[in-house]
């Protein structure tokens, strides 16, 4: 029994000894920044999945309105288009909730799934060079689309010149993207080239003439 007492003390004082270590090395680590660190770093780390979780929501919303517009459009379809998004977002600095509204605009306008990142991607950097609205020059380019009987190439190229003759003129590319979508029909009725029809606009915008009544002249 003596022999037992005398283990079972010297076992308690081990645990004591033990218990003793740990309090003072926890106490080590919260003292010395390593504890706070971690937390801070633990806290980023959430807070990252966080807004990756709500972005990745608040974008499923902005493009719930591709199921009405794009016939069997899946769920895998549609995770490839948030990827597009998210990629086309990082490459051309427009964030993801317009370039999502791009998408939708370009499916409202008939385009198919597989079109609709080169035309996110062309309305993007027409915004970016013209200082429009992701979404104004979505629909200018769908309008001059329409009007003019061009592919989405030739189109950007329209875009390019209105930006290019707004640059040599004082009119802005908006009031010349105006008057170019109400006069592009004229580029198959009369023969003229696009470029030489918004030069026309250009300098009747330049004269103080609104770019619907310089169109209606025209």
């Amino acid at each position: 029994i003596r022999n037992t007492r005398a283990k079972l003390g010297g076992l308690k004082m081990q645990v004591q000894d033990i218990g003793a270590a740990s309090r003072a090395s926890f106490s080590r680590i919260a003292d010395s920044g390593m504890w706070r660190t971690g937390a801070v770093a633990a806290g980023a780390y959430f807070a990252v999945i966080g807004n990756g979780t709500r972005q990745a929501a608040a974008l499923n919303q902005e493009l719930s309105g591709l199921q009405k517009h794009l016939d069997g459009l899946d769920a895998s379809g549609m995770a490839r288009i948030q990827k597009d998004v998210l990629n086309l977002s990082a490459r051309t600095g427009v964030n993801a909730s317009d370039t999502a509204g791009l998408f939708v605009a370009g499916a409202e306008s008939g385009r198919k799934q597989s079109e609709l990142g080169a035309f996110a991607q062309r309305s993007s950097r027409s915004a970016i060079a013209t200082g429009m609205t992701p979404d104004v020059a979505g629909t200018t380019i769908n309008q001059l689309q329409a009007a003019a009987g061009l592919d989405l190439g030739g189109t950007a190229r329209f875009m390019d010149q209105i930006n290019g003759i707004s640059d040599r003129l004082s009119t802005t590319a908006p009031k010349l993207s105006d008057f170019a979508s109400r006069t592009a029909g004229l580029t198959q009725q009369m023969k003229l080239s696009t470029g030489k029809i918004t030069t026309i606009g250009g300098v009747m915008i330049d004269s103080g003439v609104a770019p619907e009544i310089g169109a209606t002249s025209l």
